[in-house]
């Protein structure tokens, strides 16, 4: 885990580098859970989680959530 986000809704963001050996470009996996610490349905699709990929970045440091919760 590289970075965690509370929401003032009580949901939980955690980002995180994803390696893949059958790649050679860094994505970034970003989870939602609700305070029980199940996976939120309402993010990623109804999977709760995804994950992107951003050409020239290495790793990422730290997630913030903004005041209108985004």
């Amino acid at each position: 885990m590289t970075s965690v986000g509370l929401k003032g809704d009580g949901k939980i963001v955690v980002v995180a580098d994803v390696y893949s050996s059958s790649s050679s470009q860094s994505s970034f996996g970003i989870v939602r859970v609700d305070a029980n610490g199940n996976l939120d349905p309402s993010f990623g699709g109804g999977t709760g989680f995804t994950t992107i990929t951003v050409p020239g970045v290495g790793s990422v440091h730290a997630v913030a959530v903004e005041p209108d919760g985004k």
